[in-house]
């Protein structure tokens, strides 16, 4: 595999060891599309056009098992998706341009990412390269939901300048409603799901294969009960769900499906890389 580490910045090393709190405000942070956008930053007559990054090129057999890694919106348009083969790609959209893998510059571009965020606040959990949690509680008025935007908005304007991408995001009370929000809020845009009557209500309305850690095996056995949207488990008891998909999974379901995450940001976290097998 090819591996170009970042994670230079280490929230961990500034955090109080007892930490008071009762309530978060936590924003997921996820650069739209983020090794094509590096990309693009340098080859601005693609922005617009279906773009990949993959090992191959254009020129390459429609057969071609080369593995795309990222994908512009414009390419999944035609239903090309992250993980495809290029062959099946190329079958779906003929013009998609492919450029190649820039790791120098997506390590820049992290640390420059985890070096605003750490300036911000160190409560910040690193999830990859090029996404993270953060919990604002200590910087906004939490009962005040356009203070906790415009803050939200002038973050992602200081990342889109700093490094030229765009970046989506979702503001939840718990890391649970934050991640699923931000995917209203795609592509460079923003949701904020922070009330619990707003968190109730948007999370009721998602399907259940949307809910972090619903694999294959989970969701065919909810799917056997004719179980498909969160809202569909709010009349279950915990005890139905355990029995149905074992103790702890269905704890955890019963509880997603109602927005309700106890999860903490994970802030001692070790040094991650950027990698493709």
């Amino acid at each position: 595999g090819i591996n170009a580490e970042y994670g230079q910045y280490h929230p961990s090393l500034v955090i109080p060891i007892n930490r008071p709190q009762t309530a978060s405000v936590i924003v997921h942070i996820d650069i739209d599309c983020f090794f094509v956008s590096i990309s693009l930053c340098n080859r601005p007559h693609l922005r617009g056009k279906p773009v990949c990054v993959t090992h191959a090129r254009s020129n390459e057999k429609s057969d071609s098992y080369a593995e795309i890694s990222s994908c512009s919106y414009e390419a999944r348009k035609f239903g090309v998706k992250n993980g495809m083969f290029l062959g099946k790609a190329l079958k779906l959209c003929p013009d998609i341009v492919t450029v190649p893998y820039e790791f120098d510059a997506y390590h820049k571009a992290s640390n420059e990412l985890y070096r605003i965020l750490v300036e911000k606040t160190p409560y910040v959990e690193v999830v990859s390269c090029d996404e993270a949690f953060l919990d604002i509680i200590e910087l906004v008025d939490a009962t005040d939901e356009s203070t906790i935007q415009c803050f939200v908005q002038e973050l992602r304007s200081e990342i889109k300048s700093s490094i030229g991408c765009t970046v989506s995001a979702g503001i939840g009370p718990n890391k649970l409603v934050a991640r699923m929000a931000t995917r209203a809020g795609k592509p460079n845009g923003q949701f904020l799901c922070y009330s619990e009557s707003s968190v109730a209500e948007y999370i009721k309305s998602q399907p259940l294969q949307s809910l972090p850690g619903i694999g294959r095996s989970t969701f065919h056995k909810l799917e056997s009960k004719s179980f498909k949207l969160c809202s569909d488990l709010l009349s279950r008891t915990q005890s139905d769900l355990s029995e149905l998909l074992g103790p702890k999974t269905g704890e955890t379901v019963y509880n997603y499906c109602r927005g309700k995450d106890s999860r903490d940001l994970i802030l001692r976290h070790e040094r991650k890389s950027i990698s493709v097998e």
